[in-house]
């Protein structure tokens, strides 16, 4: 039997997964995701937007996921600025950081 956001041939789409969990959270912490996730670019940088993505905002904390532990520094170390993006956007800015390193 296959496991929850998995196939027998794989992983499910990324698009699906973002569908699904889009659609646990309020239009307000949706619409400010969608944002981040359109905006990450802008907000980190080519090189770590390269290397990272948005996983999750949930209760006020943005999770980013990242391929190496050097990015998920820098990334923490920018959390100020990606702030500051973020706020520049006019949506509802997360608090919190977390960042996972993919294996």
């Amino acid at each position: 039997m296959a496991r929850s956001g998995r196939s027998e041939e794989g992983p499910s789409p990324l698009s699906r997964s973002l569908g699904r969990l889009i659609g646990r959270m309020t239009p307000q912490v949706a619409n400010a995701f969608s944002v981040v996730c359109d905006h990450w670019e802008e907000l980190v940088g080519d090189e770590l937007a390269a290397h990272s993505r948005p996983i999750r905002l949930e209760e006020g904390t943005l999770t980013i996921t990242t391929e190496g532990g050097a990015y998920a520094t820098a990334l923490k170390m920018s959390w100020a600025a990606i702030q500051a993006g973020i706020d520049s956007l006019g949506i509802p800015v997360p608090t919190r950081i977390s960042v996972t390193v993919e294996r």
